[in-house]
């Protein structure tokens, strides 16, 4: 077998001058003609052949010598073995033929060879796939025209309802495309998916969407969740694409099964560009839609984080002040995703924004960056656009405790200083009762000058110990400082 996997003609004449066994198997159950198959070598070839060696043997994948020889992309070797008797249309484990083993090595030869002598154009593998399929995978123009030629069904569906046309748009290859078609290829099949082949040019190539839209593929067609083409473009292609497929009818306010639009999903790409949002303003995209949870287009703007976007909506028109299903403002939304910077809401607020707005749990904006524990700078920022310091949720689980009283909690002196300095009502009570200075926690270690801060702008609390207790503690502080 190692003279044949090296190609020896001498020493496998010599070998089998002395008896050597033609039709071996190893533990893979591979034979002498088969390794001299997929080492090309058709001397080796026809003397083994010519001892008897068997043409239709199978290894333990059940691949045969001519599998193997079409894999190598050996005319010689082809040309011999089915002259020889061997099965054209054999299958191994993987329901893969001979001729689709030729597409391994892009060999035109095997394939007209083949199907000359009786393979099978339109045989599937076990995944459904056809030699057609292969051949427009790889972009052959040469092999996918002669199986056309020779009777290849072009609608052939693999097992998950690809087309061989699906296949030659994925790579990209117009000129397998634009064969097909004119073989009759559906240019609105669509896989188990839903994916259109329009759908699978966008990903790869200009001139394919163009050719699809040019010969009747439905622009508007959706998949099983919704999307069109134009939403696939807005992911990943440039303005070109989106342009070439308005101008073929593409709906600018297409809404997918979650109530998105194409303008909502050009923000899943981060190569978004504000000429396309200006493009799509200008040609009658709804810059105030809402997906099927009330989020404006400017609410999905925040996922990209990118202030130019945010100022190019508003330019045009987007509502600073919408709200979602749950009464969230674009601002909320903003803090809640943690995509908020000074200058997204300086942004909002010189747009009109209400830093006051309430959910419909009665949140502000500013609780919401409390409660995510976004940067001092953003929070000092809401607070010099007008945020309401004092304002309260009125929620069940938050005891109607304010900003201030949630600050003492965190020990966080630099927002407590945040809060006072913006005169925040430090005499505040809860629904319990309690003012701020009875969130202060006798064991915080900032707790002496957390009181300061609070006695000094007339914090009062009716529990005298508890009030005593603090003073105690703040004086021992003290104490304790100037030793």
């Amino acid at each position: 077998m190692f003279a044949c996997k090296t190609g020896s003609l001498k020493c496998t004449q010599w070998l089998t001058e002395y008896n050597a066994d033609v039709n071996a198997m190893n533990r893979a159950e591979w034979t002498p003609l088969m390794y001299c198959c997929i080492s090309s070598s058709p001397e080796c070839t026809r003397w083994l052949t010519e001892l008897g060696a068997d043409v239709n043997a199978r290894n333990n994948n059940d691949i045969t010598a001519l599998m193997l020889a079409c894999k190598s992309g050996s005319l010689e070797c082809t040309q011999w073995l089915t002259e020889h008797g061997a099965d054209v249309n054999a299958s191994d484990n993987d329901g893969r033929t001979a001729l689709m083993s030729a597409w391994d090595s892009v060999s035109l030869e095997c394939v007209q060879w083949l199907t000359e002598h009786g393979a099978d154009v339109n045989a599937s593998d076990n995944d459904g796939r056809t030699a057609l399929m292969s051949a427009c995978d790889s972009g052959s123009l040469e092999c996918v025209q002669w199986l056309t030629e020779h009777g290849a069904d072009v609608n052939a569906r693999d097992n998950n309802d690809r087309t061989a046309l699906m296949l030659a748009c994925e790579s990209g290859s117009l000129e397998c495309t634009q064969c097909l078609t004119e073989y009759g290829a559906d240019v609105d099949a669509r896989n188990r998916a839903g994916k259109t082949p329009l759908m699978y040019a966008i990903s790869s190539s200009r001139e394919c969407t163009e050719w699809l839209t040019d010969h009747g593929a439905d622009a508007n067609a959706r998949d099983n969740a919704g999307r069109t083409a134009l939403m696939y473009a807005c992911k990943s292609r440039s303005l070109e694409y989106i342009q070439c497929l308005a101008e073929h009818g593409a709906d600018v306010n297409a809404r997918d099964n979650n109530g998105r639009t194409v303008l909502m999903h050009a923000f899943d790409s981060y190569s978004l560009e504000c000429t396309r949002i200006q493009w799509f303003a200008e040609h009658g995209a709804d810059i105030n839609a809402r997906d099927n949870n009330g989020r404006t287009v400017l609410m999905h703007a925040f996922d990209c984080h990118a202030l130019e976007y945010i100022q190019c909506l508003t330019e045009h028109g987007a509502d600073v002040n919408a709200r979602d299903n749950y009464g969230r403002t674009v601002l909320m939304h903003a803090f809640d995703c943690h995509s908020l910077e000074c200058t997204h809401i300086q942004c909002l607020a010189e747009h009109g924004a209400d830093v006051n707005a309430r959910d419909n749990n009665g949140r502000t904006a500013l609780m919401y960056a409390c409660d995510s524990c976004h940067s001092l700078e953003s929070i000092q920022c809401l607070i010099e656009h007008g945020a309401d310091v004092n304002a309260r949720a009125n929620s069940r689980n938050n005891k109607n405790k304010t900003e201030l009283m949630i600050s003492i909690q965190r020990r966080s002196i630099e927002w407590v200083r945040i809060f006072t300095d913006a005169c925040a009502d430090v005499n505040a009570i809860d629904d319990s009762g309690n003012s701020a200075l009875a969130y202060l926690d006798a064991s915080n270690p900032e707790r002496s000058e957390i009181y300061s801060i609070l006695t000094i702008l007339g914090a009062k609390d009716e529990d005298y110990q508890k009030l005593k207790s603090l003073n105690r503690y703040a004086i021992n502080d003290q104490q304790h400082e100037s030793i």
